[in-house]
């Protein structure tokens, strides 16, 4: 698990699939694991972090495009975030 800001108006999704909120820019959220997929629609660099947490009122569990989470240029999968995958 680590904690990350994130970039752009980023789109936060339900587990249902379902577009919850746009993040601002900054808005810290709390990343426990990703998997591969992507967003319609959305910037995508093909994985998606799931959230449990985000700085916000009403903060919810859910998931957001790998793009708009500031991991310093880096990958949730690489050794420098070290996020295990989603399973």
């Amino acid at each position: 698990m680590c904690t990350a800001p994130v970039t752009g108006d980023a789109p936060l999704f339900t587990p249902s699939n379902k577009l919850w909120v746009l993040l601002s820019v900054g808005t810290v959220v709390t990343v426990t694991c990703w998997y591969y997929g992507s967003s319609a629609g959305y910037e995508n660099d093909g994985f998606e972090d799931h959230v449990t947490h985000e700085d916000m009122p009403n903060p919810i569990t859910g998931h957001i495009p790998d793009d708009y989470v500031n991991f310093n240029d880096n990958f949730p999968d690489g050794d420098t975030v070290g996020l295990p995958q989603c399973g």
